[in-house]
């Protein structure tokens, strides 16, 4: 049930293809039954649709988190990003955060490959987050020129009220040339 809430492509799919059937049976038969069907699967689709879009799954409010972290990061938000971590965040975690936004000014920050997975068996529940990372800074001390590098990261997050925040991470670099914001 939750996979026809995270995407509009599986009610989209059945709205299509039930909308073919029935086309296709109107033509065979030409009888008028057929086209209320017709009438009555699309608005179907509509509505799974909207409610797919209403609805939104923990899933998409970790995603949703992690947007507006790499739009902090790129705004140089210094207070922004570190308003995304729990105040149990590990101190490595934040100590890690804390000295790349002093010593860089992020450029660019994509996400590519994400994977999230939550644990509602915790309390608070729990997610996971596994995404490769694609950073450009500039090294506000002029040590590392044209930094770029493409990082393996996963977050954890917790649930604390209504909000997703980070409570720690691992990060592994593949450097693409140009300095590495290690």
């Amino acid at each position: 049930m939750v996979a026809l809430l995270e995407s509009p492509m599986p009610v989209l799919f059945a709205g299509v293809i039930a909308v073919a059937i029935l086309a296709v049976a109107f033509v065979n038969t030409q009888r008028a039954v057929f086209l209320l069907a017709i009438v009555g699967a699309v608005l179907l689709t509509l509505l799974g649709l909207a409610i797919e879009h209403l609805v939104v799954t923990p899933r998409e409010e970790v995603e949703a988190e992690l947007d507006a972290l790499a739009a902090a990061m790129v705004a140089n938000d210094a207070p922004a990003v570190l308003g995304h971590m729990s105040p149990s965040v590990d101190s490595r975690t934040r100590a890690r955060a804390e000295w790349a936004l002093a010593r860089f000014t992020i450029q660019e920050a994509k996400v590519s490959n994400l994977t999230i997975e939550v644990n509602d068996l915790t309390s608070p529940p729990s997610a996971k987050a596994r995404f490769k990372g694609f950073i450009r800074v500039a090294d506000t001390q002029g040590l590392i020129p044209g930094g770029q590098a493409l990082l393996n990261f996963t977050v954890d997050y917790r649930r604390e009220g209504d909000r997703w925040l980070i409570v720690g991470h691992t990060e592994s670099a593949a450097n693409l040339g140009g300095g590495s914001p290690e």
